[in-house]
Formats: structure tokens, C-alpha cells, sequence
């Protein structure tokens, strides 16, 4: 990705933050910021692999590493998230 690309990424997802705070609030406006951003990382992670040429198994055992990682951080946010939101109610 180019750093115009990029800038137009990241601005792109401040913008649409930025207009979800006042509807969804801080905390749910956060949340959707930090999804957006994990799921980009995976395609982008890809191409950076194809792009760089590294050796198949190490881009494989990299990318597995890193998905198991994403997959835990997603748990432990849904369950702060579900356990703030209910507290609430």
C-alpha cells in the first residue's frame, strides 16, 4: 500500500469514527475503529508477504501465529465489551 493509500485508509475510518461518536457513543465508536483496523490488517499483511517474497513456510507460520493472536484479542474485547455494556443495563 502507498503512503497515500494509507493516509486515505486512516482517513477515511477517522471520518467515519468521528461521525459515529455522537450516534453510537464513545465506547461502541471505538470498538467498530478497533474491528476496522484488525480486519485490514490480515489483507494487508498478505500482500506485504507476496510483495516482500519471504519463504513460504515462515510467511505461513508467521500468519497463523498472528491470526491465533487476533483471534484471542477479539475474545478478550467482546467479553470487556460484554461485560461494560451489561453492567450498564
Amino acid at each position: 500500500m502507498s503512503p497515500e493509500e494509507c493516509d486515505g485508509l486512516v482517513g477515511d475510518l477517522e471520518e467515519r469514527f468521528n461521525n459515529l461518536v455522537p450516534r453510537i457513543g464513545q465506547r461502541l465508536a471505538s470498538i467498530w475503529y478497533t474491528k476496522q483496523v484488525v480486519t485490514s490488517l490480515l489483507p494487508l499483511c498478505m500482500a506485504a508477504f507476496r510483495r516482500l517474497g519471504s519463504s513460504g513456510i515462515v510467511s505461513v507460520v508467521t500468519l497463523v501465529l498472528w491470526l491465533v493472536g487476533m483471534g484471542a484479542v477479539a475474545d478478550e474485547l467482546k467479553q470487556v465489551f460484554n461485560r461494560r455494556y451489561r453492567k450498564r443495563r
